[in-house]
């Protein structure tokens, strides 16, 4: 929210690196330099929700581009920048911490958040291209699964879920994170299960990886994580509540959530849509497939057609008149053709004769 021509309201998610960075500065009495780089390259997007160790995040950056990233020095603090950025605002946060009142704004979660306390961010300076654009994102709204923040924050969720299954489980096979879901509450995650008990390693996994997964479908790695249709067939035959479901409470949050109802902690709940270790080649598991008939054409040396069976005497004695009809049909016609044959004969004799008596006269 805007303050003034230099100054505007700055929305420090927690828990985020910024917001930590910022709670240090204050804690010493002092501002924290700030640069904004608006119009970066796409990919540097990815690299700004990464949820990483500690690390240098230009170095993330690189990493996802897959290339150096070159950086300037900004004109009015000691922060550097992608030198290929849109623009820049340059500037400072206060120190006087989480004073002004800013809201309600629409939020990634589809709805309007609350009024809450910021600080004010000052600006400095403003670099930028001659000719560029003003890039923003998309947020909140009926359909999440269009917005950019969603899927931003989607791919974000599924690479920190996976990199803590590949301790958790032997054999994880795939991680969707609903964009619908804000990018973050409900994940699916499909297994081959070795040993008993994967499916509830795996929810427990994924409880701890983010402090964002509310809801954890695990299913049998058969099962698309990214198919709607086949997850809901998953929950609907191979669940069982009683015996299924897993909940936990008192879990770290985030406070945007509307159904925390001022709560600084909230619950968590798994549903284990695996089939009963060691029952996947049951019959009541085993799925039905339509026949499939045999390709003549693929194989002509292995697949024969059955041979007619011989005819028995009796039809040979039924079958001789008619075999006595042809053969005279066969022989009168083979007559009439050599008589045609003669006269044709005669006639061309007939015709040469007359033309021999029209040369001597």
């Amino acid at each position: 929210m805007l303050r003034g021509p230099r100054a505007a309201g700055v929305d420090l998610n927690a828990p985020s690196d910024l917001r930590a960075l910022y709670h240090a500065a204050i804690a010493r009495g002092e501002r924290m330099p700030v640069a904004f780089a608006v119009g970066s390259h796409p990919t540097d997007f990815l690299a700004a929700v990464a949820a990483m160790a500690p690390m240098d995040e230009l170095d993330v950056v690189g990493a996802v581009r897959g290339a150096p990233v070159p950086v300037v020095k900004c004109v009015t603090v000691d922060v550097r920048v992608p030198a290929d950025a849109e623009l820049v605002l340059e500037g400072y946060i206060d120190e006087r911490g989480l004073v002004e009142p800013e809201g309600p704004y629409g939020e990634y979660i589809g709805y309007y958040g609350l009024l809450k306390s910021n600080p004010v961010f000052h600006l400095t300076a403003i670099t930028k291209r001659r000719d560029a654009p003003f890039q923003t994102v998309t947020i909140g709204g009926v359909r999440l699964t269009f917005t950019d923040t969603a899927q931003l924050g989607a791919a974000k969720t599924e690479a920190a879920i996976w990199n803590v299954l590949q301790h958790a489980v032997r054999e994880p096979v795939a991680v969707c994170c609903t964009a619908s879901s804000g990018g973050m509450y409900n994940v699916r995650v499909s297994l081959r299960q070795r040993n008993p008990g994967e499916a509830r390693n795996a929810i427990a996994a994924v409880f701890c990886s983010s402090g964002d997964v509310k809801h954890v479908f695990v299913v049998d790695d058969d099962i698309d994580v990214f198919s709607d249709e086949q997850i809901d067939w998953a929950l609907a035959t191979r669940f069982q509540a009683d015996r299924d479901f897993v909940v936990a409470s008192g879990f770290r949050c985030v406070p945007l959530d509307p159904s925390l109802q001022g709560s600084r902690t909230g619950a968590k709940g798994g549903f284990d849509c695996t089939k009963p270790f060691g029952k996947a080649a049951s019959a009541e598991f085993t799925v039905p497939h339509p026949p499939q008939m045999p390709d003549v054409r693929a194989r002509p040396s292995k697949l024969r057609w059955p041979k007619a069976p011989r005819p028995i005497s009796s039809s040979w004695r039924r079958s001789a008149p008619a075999t006595a009809a042809r053969s005279c049909a066969t022989s009168t016609s083979s007559t009439s053709r050599a008589g045609s044959s003669a006269s044709r004969t005669a006639a061309m004799r007939s015709t040469e004769g007359h033309e021999a008596h029209r040369t001597e006269d």
